[in-house]
């Protein structure tokens, strides 16, 4: 199946004329530099920023500033050469879990979207860390635990 940028019907085409007319439908400052492109699942735009601030966002919630649905913050100390969160987020289904993955400095983060179960290993340590909480509560999560295989 091949990729078409044919515009949908009811669709107006973009144009020269009509570029300068286009408005956001919504916007959502952050902290810091957000140079990942977001990720787009099931109604919820997944993206993180520099400070190592990770959000999931309403992708139909304008017009004006939106609200997070959840904000969770990396708590990686390593050393980063430019921002905590510079990656695209994936999201996969494993089993009945919709994960959203990401890095954040040196640890990949595996978050339950839907159910907010948190995952965490870091791969110079091999740590691995699972508990249940609501980041739309508690915002922070600190990785603590000793490796299992």
């Amino acid at each position: 199946m091949g990729h078409s940028f044919a515009a949908t019907d009811g669709c107006t085409p973009l144009s020269p004329l009509n570029a300068s007319t286009l408005t956001p439908d919504w916007v959502f400052p952050t902290p810091d530099s957000v140079s990942a492109s977001p990720t787009v699942v099931d109604g919820t735009v997944y993206v993180g920023d520099w400070s190592g601030a990770f959000y999931a966002l309403p992708a139909v919630a304008g017009p004006g500033v939106v609200k997070p649905r959840w904000t969770f913050h990396v708590d990686d100390t390593n050393e980063v050469a430019f921002g905590r969160i510079v990656s695209s987020a994936a999201v996969t289904t494993i089993g009945t879990r919709q994960l959203v993955l990401f890095g954040g400095g040196a640890t990949l983060y595996a978050l339950d979207a839907p159910m907010v179960t948190f995952t965490a290993r870091n791969p110079i340590s091999g740590a691995q860390v699972d508990a249940v909480f609501d980041p739309r509560r508690l915002g922070l999560a600190t990785l603590t635990g000793t490796y299992s295989p």
